[in-house]
């Protein structure tokens, strides 16, 4: 999604009473969320169809702007995250999915490599969101820092979502 970056070097602190939250790294080197939100499927796509409004869950991201729709449900998207001591834009088309949405890199000058997928599934209690993250930056960084920022920047972005969806 438009937030990606962000996801990269945002922060999250764990609270006792925030709401349950998994988040750990895949045997693919990606990073994978999940959580049960406490809203439909139909309340959540709502939210999350806008790719100006999904970027604002992730910290860390400045500004996420539609460059151009382009059919079938997709859209190219640019996006400007902060990072320590800079910013960073990247170029992402972001298409809608029978399950949620994929964003995958289409232009950057700091990423080699980028998807995001959102999965969403109606389960009781509300609606099970998954969110499946792969960053390769073309800077010298080491992957598993990449991937822990990733972590932490995935929990807060979907304690984000839960926070939204249950004020809505």
């Amino acid at each position: 999604m438009a937030f990606l970056l962000a996801l990269v070097f945002g922060s999250s602190l764990a609270l006792a009473d925030e709401p349950a939250v998994s988040c750990a790294p895949t045997a693919d080197g990606a990073v994978q969320v999940q959580a049960v939100v406490p809203a439909s499927e139909a309340n959540i796509r709502a939210y999350l169809d806008s790719a100006v409004r999904c970027g604002t869950l992730a910290p860390g991201v400045l500004k996420v702007e539609v460059v151009a729709p382009r059919g079938s449900g997709c859209e190219e998207i640019v996006t400007t995250t902060k990072v320590p001591g800079s910013t960073m834009d990247y170029r992402s088309m972001r298409c809608r999915t029978s399950t949620g949405y994929k964003d995958t890199l289409m232009d950057s000058e700091t990423m080699q490599d980028f998807y995001a997928v959102w999965d969403l599934r109606t389960v009781e209690g509300g609606t099970e969101v998954t969110v499946k993250v792969k960053t390769v930056l073309d800077l010298p960084v080491p992957t598993y820092l990449v991937n822990v920022g990733l972590q932490s920047s995935l929990k807060a972005t979907m304690l984000n979502l839960i926070s939204v969806m249950g004020a809505k």
